[in-house]
């Protein structure tokens, strides 16, 4: 069901915080908008953590692009901090992902054999909604995190069905249980 919830989706931008226990270390804001034939996901991600007993500035920019169905097509995906700098890029063709890997030394060419259409994090969301919630419902995928160059599975069970009060209205939600 593809075209239902995905044909509808608009173009928006959402805004997270970042936490390590109960401190806030970051933040994360995510923008998807209809292109051509599919839609661009722009995802950035900015944390203050403290690695080798110094504390740093995390960075992290994704420009992903999708099918109407959520199939990835391509993505760039750039890491700063001050101790390193790390760029990637890849295109999916066929059943392999073609991967540009460029740090501040070198760059690499490569490739990936996939076993199934890989998506990113981004995409679950509107891929989700896609395919259609109900209660009891089990969905799963594989997660390909350019960070690490590899995938995961993610399950993710429809829980349940609940009313939610914000700022004075009622609205009924959907509440969902994930395994990453």
């Amino acid at each position: 069901r593809a075209g239902g919830a995905a044909g509808q989706l608009r173009p928006r931008e959402e805004w997270m915080g970042i936490y390590w226990g109960e401190e806030k270390v970051g933040y994360s804001v995510s923008k998807i908008k209809k292109s051509r034939d599919g839609y661009q996901m722009d995802e950035q991600a900015v944390m203050d953590l403290t690695v080798m007993g110094t504390s740093q500035r995390i960075d992290t920019e994704l420009t992903s692009r999708v099918d109407n169905a959520f199939t990835l097509r391509s993505f760039d995906f750039r890491m700063m901090s001050n101790l390193f700098s790390f760029k990637a890029a890849g295109t999916v063709e066929g059943n392999r992902l073609q991967l540009e890997l460029a740090s501040e030394a070198s760059t690499k060419r490569t490739a990936i054999e996939l076993e199934e259409a890989p998506c990113l994090a981004g995409t679950i969301k509107p891929l989700m909604l896609s395919e259609g919630l109900e209660v009891g419902k089990r969905l799963r995928y594989s997660i390909f995190d350019p960070a690490t160059m590899a995938s995961a599975p993610v399950e993710i069970v429809v829980e349940g069905k609940e009313d939610l009060e914000i700022r004075g209205r009622t609205i009924a939600c959907y509440r969902l249980g994930s395994t990453f």
